[in-house]
């Protein structure tokens, strides 16, 4: 593990009451910015935030295994253990105490592991608790704002999650007829897009897990990535020219902004509601959401191509596959 610092750009803050932690202000967008703190070694495919925040969950596909990390000190992570997996893990998406990982088996059929703490264990404090069966070919998964919702999505299918508690889960699958290009859902709704189509599909959730649909939402071209809000209120839809910020309270356009870029998530930060990684996956672009706009803030240019990124508070997590980088975006 090596921590850097850039003695201009840092300064002390108080992150959510936890620990007094090293603040990286964001310099010009020509400019590498250093990172709060990196995290080196593995082959790093995800990332996800539980516990309020405290805990770091890295996937590995050199070992197959979950890495837990300590972050209550965002400036100083420690590994606490790491969670053994069926099989490659391709994605994490977490809840408040804890995270399911999209695994290759390398079987007939691709697993949804869950990880989650172990209070009375010491020597394995985290563990997988739980094993879906899932179509072979899953490659991402997302979990509503409550924790009580999941999608996984293969190229031809997707598999809707009804999460009573992490040992308890009923999931469904839906094969489709064209390759689903990103999907994310919500506490009520799931959205899905197309490779190809200028629209998102729209289904809105029923009992247990299912889901019927409900509208379809035109967009000028194909969607690269979809995310919903922490707070449940938003979700954000990137295609190939555009942001577009959707009210879930009626499905209206409450922004948009012209923008090249591979992914999109929100983040609550005190200046900062949006960010999206450019085409290039070298650089990280902060927006401002106020009203019915989008305002564009400062950028964060990164030494290496990102594979994977997230947010929690007003923290980005990025891994380029070698290492973890934690940036503040305040």
């Amino acid at each position: 593990m090596m921590t850097s610092f850039n003695a201009r750009a840092l300064r002390l803050l108080r992150w959510s009451g936890l620990a007094l932690a090293l603040l990286l202000m964001f310099g010009a967008a020509s400019a590498q910015d250093a990172p709060v703190v990196t995290v080196e070694a593995g082959d790093f495919r995800a990332l996800a935030v539980i516990e309020a925040g405290m805990r770091l969950l890295v996937a590995d596909a050199a070992s197959d295994h979950v890495r837990v990390y300590d972050i209550t000190q965002i400036s100083a992570p420690t590994l606490i253990t790491s969670a053994s997996l069926a099989g490659t893990p391709l994605a994490l998406a977490s809840a408040q105490d804890f995270a399911i990982a999209a695994v290759r088996t390398g079987g007939r059929e691709d697993a949804l592991e869950v990880i989650t703490a172990l209070p009375y264990n010491r020597r394995f404090p985290y563990m997988m608790i739980n094993f879906i069966e899932v179509p072979r070919g899953v490659r991402d998964i997302s979990l509503s704002p409550d924790g009580g919702r999941g999608i996984a999505i293969g190229e031809n299918a997707y598999t809707l999650l009804e999460i009573i508690a992490p040992e308890e889960i009923s999931a469904v699958t839906i094969e489709t007829e064209r390759m689903i290009s990103a999907a994310a859902i919500a506490d009520q709704r799931v959205f899905i897009a197309f490779e190809g189509e200028a629209a998102l599909q729209v289904l809105l959730i029923r009992s247990g897990a299912s889901a019927a649909p409900e509208a379809t939402i035109a967009l000028d071209s194909p969607v690269r990535g979809i995310a919903v809000s922490a707070d449940g209120a938003l979700v954000g839809v990137l295609t190939e020219g555009q942001i577009f910020i959707l009210d879930l309270s009626d499905l209206s356009v409450r922004a948009q902004s012209a923008a090249q870029a591979s992914a999109l998530r929100f983040i609550d930060a005190d200046s900062a509601d949006v960010v999206t990684l450019d085409a290039a996956r070298t650089r990280i672009q902060l927006y401002d959401l106020r009203g019915d706009a989008l305002r564009a803030l400062n950028a964060l240019q990164l030494s290496q191509a990102a594979r994977q990124l997230t947010t929690f508070g007003d923290f980005i997590f990025v891994t380029d596959g070698g290492s973890v980088n934690i940036f503040s975006a305040r």
